[in-house]
């Protein structure tokens, strides 16, 4: 996987269990980060559960005006937030190129 910042190699850093994360239910958070610009990315695995399964994507500004993302699950919990992005195209970009490399099921909110 490359950066969608920077294109350079996603380096992969481990996995962690939902139960470290806090989150309910088996399943596996997968992190990596750019070898080149140091950003950041976490991968869940999907949920089992119906009432988890369904992933809503809510693009925001920060009080910065930066704008950024986060994955929300059914119930209301966040499950992952971004980065700050200069402009929500690009904030949309990086959300893009997440949920085409996880297993999330994604309704595009904002």
């Amino acid at each position: 996987m490359t950066c969608w910042f920077c294109g350079a190699k996603m380096i992969w850093g481990g996995d962690h269990s939902f139960e470290d994360y806090g989150i309910e239910g088996d399943g596996i958070v997968a992190n990596l980060s750019c070898s080149k610009c140091g950003a950041t990315a976490e991968f869940y695995t999907k949920m089992e559960d119906d009432d988890m399964a369904k992933v809503i994507v809510d693009f925001y500004k920060d009080k910065s005006k930066k704008w950024r993302f986060r994955f929300i699950a059914s119930n209301g919990r966040i499950l992952a937030s971004s980065e700050a992005y200069s402009s929500k195209a690009k904030a949309m970009q990086g959300q893009k190129a997440i949920t085409e490399a996880s297993q999330f099921i994604v309704k595009v909110d904002g």
